[in-house]
């Protein structure tokens, strides 16, 4: 009688150490589906919500081109203009951008020159500190340019390679002030313009 009802105390032990056991496993599981899917979630709406931001700027340029053409009686022209840009952040810093540049006529030794660019390029914009990004990059650009000299008129268009950098100050989370600095060289020899040197100053917003 003794060792029969030791043998039921003994099983019974046994069942509500396993039952035990087995609402703990179970709860463990519960757990990790649901932060796994709490994460999930998490993840989905900072992609949606926070990534992919929207870049537009204004601005104004100064351009200097270096010109080495036949009949052109001048060695450099400096033209000035208004930029629009609309760039697309991807990752980590890492921009694509768009520009739009439109240099007016300006007149030097008896010579017109004006220009119009259109660039595509890639930005690295790191931050410096709280309100200070940093902006380096490089692309393509074509320039529609147009010489009037006395003795001859030249109109082409220029393949370009930019390098950029550049810093902007935010003064707020959506507005922004960009000062950049661009070196632009010809890709072929057979134009009269050379390199570009670009200084501008722009108004960026996000979005």
């Amino acid at each position: 009688m003794k060792t029969l009802l030791y043998t039921l105390a003994l099983t019974s032990l046994m069942v509500c150490h396993v039952t035990h056991a087995a609402e703990e496993t179970f709860d463990s599981y519960d757990t990790i589906v649901h932060e796994l899917s709490t994460q999930k979630t998490k993840t989905v709406t900072s992609f949606n919500s926070e990534e992919l931001p929207l870049h537009i700027g204004f601005g104004y340029v100064n351009s200097m081109s270096k010109i080495n053409g036949p009949n052109i009686p001048i060695d450099k022209m400096t033209l000035q203009g208004a930029q629009v840009s609309m760039g697309l952040e991807l990752f980590d810093g890492f921009t694509s951008q768009v520009q739009m540049t439109y240099l007016t006529t300006n007149t030097k030794n008896n010579t017109e020159m004006d220009a119009m660019e259109f660039d595509l390029m890639g930005l690295f914009r790191p931050h410096i500190n709280r309100i200070m990004t940093g902006r380096i990059g490089a692309g393509l650009g074509i320039r529609n340019v147009d010489i009037k000299a006395p003795q001859t008129q030249t109109e082409f268009t220029n393949p370009l390679v930019l390098f950029i950098g550049g810093v902007e100050a935010r003064l707020s989370q959506q507005v922004g002030i960009v000062t950049e600095l661009t070196y632009k060289n010809a890709l072929t020899d057979s134009n009269a313009e050379k390199y570009v040197i670009d200084l501008g100053v722009r108004i960026d917003g996000h979005f």
